[in-house]
This record gives C-alpha cells, structure tokens and sequence, in this order.
C-alpha cells in the first residue's frame, strides 16, 4: 500500500472537502432540531438529547479534522461510532457495515496494527459480530433477514477491496527496486542535524531513548521533531513512520 498517497496534497485537500460537507450537514441537521416546533417536546425524549449532543461532538472533530487533515484517523473514529450507533437504533440500515469497513481501513492506513496487531484484530472482529448480532432484539425475522444482508454487504467490500489491493501490487511490483529517498534539503526550515533524529523515528524510538542517545533534553527534541513534522506534513510521529518507512533520509 502506497501511504505516500494519504499524504499527498490531493488528498489532504478531499479530507478537507469531505469535512467541509459533513460539518455542513450536521450543522443543518441541528438547526432543523433547533427550529422543530417540536424540539421542547422532544428533548424530553432521551433520543433527541442524545442525538443533539452526538452532533455537536462530531460538529467538534470535524471542524478540528478540517483544520488538520493530517489527522485523517479522526474519520475512523468518526465511523466507529456511527458504526455502532446505527446498528444497535435499526436493524434494517445497512449503513453500518461500510462504516466499519471504512473505519478498519483507516486505521489500517495509519498504521494502527503495526502492533498488538492479533489483540486489536480481534477486538475488530468483536465490533464486526456486535453488529451482526445486535438485531436480535429487534426480532428473530428482523435478524436473519438484515444478517443476510450485512454479510452480502461485507463480501462485496471486501472482494472489491481485494481487487484494488491487486491492482495496487501489480503497480508497485514494476517500481519495486527503485530506492526511495527523503530528502531533506527540499523542506525549508530543516537542517542536516535533523537527519539524526527522524532516522531515530523511523527505527521506532521513543523520545526518551531519543534523548539518550543524543544527549539532549527530552522536551527540547519532543518540540522539534514536532515541528519536523508539521514541515514535513505528516501530522505526528505515527504520521512519519507510516509514510517514509523503508526510506533512506539524505540533506543534499
């Protein structure tokens, strides 16, 4: 998987677009709860309390994912949500099937399994049974009938991911000796001596080690390396290491 793409300004730039719409949308969703001639009666209602107030968090995410689409793992979480909250309000919305889906490829993406990858799997594949399953409160008919389609649901996203992937490889297989360089000298504000302390990122130390090693203060190299990466815009560490891993860090 290319991570370079997730980066790129295009995409960055869709991220924007994409928060841009949804934060619009949520903001008209609660305008309509507001201006309901109703709303008083229903915020007596647990629902439309709940409901209210899950806008506003999401409305705050959005807004901060808009700002930093770096970040873009906010949108697996985002989906996460949505994900259960829709399978456990209906059983006949299917929608939270590509949620999940969505969710898993993000963190996926941003590099949420490089460890513990068994453990995290695994608490994947309890949400995933979580949202097959819930519907058996609604009704045993209503469970066989929405199971049926939820697995339709997953078997289409996961073949038509499957397929992706294989275009992908068939891609990268051509390219596949070519040495991927990072240079340094390209980014305004970067200087030789930070090549020490981003190859230190990408062999995965933390910052103490870090520190250790170049015997300064773990604050003071915490503070640049941030701004190494918003230089660099990659958004944080797990950022950095998903993009350039396997590269080779130059100043020329």
């Amino acid at each position: 998987m290319n991570t370079n793409f997730f980066y790129s300004k295009k995409a960055l730039t869709i991220v924007k677009v994409a928060s841009f719409f949804a934060l619009l949308l949520l903001l008209i969703a609660n305008i309509n709860i507001l201006n309901s001639t109703n709303f008083f009666k229903r915020v007596k209602n647990n629902y439309y309390i709940f409901s209210f107030i899950e806008n506003n968090c999401i409305i705050i995410i959005t807004f901060f994912l808009l700002l930093k689409p770096q970040k873009f793992a906010l949108i697996g979480i985002i989906s996460l949500w949505y994900s259960i909250v829709i399978a456990f309000r209906s059983s006949d919305n299917m929608m939270c099937i590509p949620m999940f889906f969505l969710t898993f490829g993000t963190f996926l993406v941003r590099g949420l399994f490089s460890k513990y990858k068994k453990s995290k799997i695994s608490i994947f594949i309890c949400i995933y049974l979580y949202e097959i399953l819930i519907p058996l409160h609604f009704g045993i008919s209503d469970f066989i009938e929405s199971t049926i389609l939820k697995i339709a649901y997953s078997f289409v996203i996961i073949l038509s991911y499957f397929f992706i992937s294989e275009f992908h490889i068939s891609k990268v297989l051509v390219d596949i000796n070519t040495v991927h360089v990072l240079n340094l000298a390209n980014f305004k504000g970067i200087n030789r001596c930070d090549i020490d302390l981003l190859e230190k990122v990408l062999e995965n130390k933390k910052y103490k080690e870090i520190a250790s090693e170049l015997r300064g203060n773990p604050g003071t190299i915490r503070n640049r390396l941030n701004k190494l990466y918003d230089i660099l815009n990659v958004g944080d560490r797990t950022g950095f290491i998903t993009r350039y891993y396997g590269y080779k860090i130059v100043y020329e």
